[in-house]
């Protein structure tokens, strides 16, 4: 089966808890200005160029993947809204699961090491707390729910990423 075939629709979620560095010599969050990135099979995800810098603020863009994105990002902020949770999308994280699509569509292993090194390369701050890579019209459409209540509800998840490939599948 080509990976079109398999990949209809494919979509990152990346939750995390925010941990301040106080003085450490984080900055503002800068905007990253994503790049079309082609991969095996036709598919194209948007893939921001790495920070230069860690920050504790929410970087933008900071949903990538266009009106499906924005759809699913609506979703999760009302589920975290209905455990209590305050979060804001923030464009590190949504830049890391760009990354991170683009390992699973390569067939390459997504191990939390991995996850960790994509959220540092772009200039993410805090504890990665629980991702997800799923079809949203196919039989995982709900993994995004299952990661957030897998995190316990003490820990407050203050930070969100979504990307969507552009293609939409």
């Amino acid at each position: 089966m080509s990976a079109r075939g398999y990949f209809p629709r494919f979509c990152q979620l990346v939750l995390a808890l925010c941990v301040a560095l106080g003085a450490s010599g984080c900055s503002e969050g800068a905007s990253m200005q994503p790049a079309a990135h082609a991969l095996p099979g036709g598919e194209v995800v948007e893939l921001p160029p790495a920070s230069d810098r860690y920050s504790t603020a929410a970087r933008a863009p900071a949903i990538l993947g266009g009106p499906t994105a924005e759809a699913l990002a609506n979703d999760v902020s009302k589920k975290l809204a209905a455990r209590g949770d305050h979060a804001i999308p923030d464009g590190a994280l949504s830049a890391t699961g760009s990354a991170l699509m683009a390992a699973a569509l390569s067939k390459q292993a997504i191990t939390s090491a991995a996850s960790e090194d994509a959220a540092r390369r772009f200039g993410f701050a805090g504890v990665l707390l629980s991702m997800a890579t799923f079809t949203p019209s196919g039989e995982s459409a709900d993994a995004w729910q299952h990661a957030i209540e897998q995190i316990p509800r003490n820990m407050p998840i203050t930070r969100f990423g979504v990307t969507v490939s552009q293609s939409g599948r």
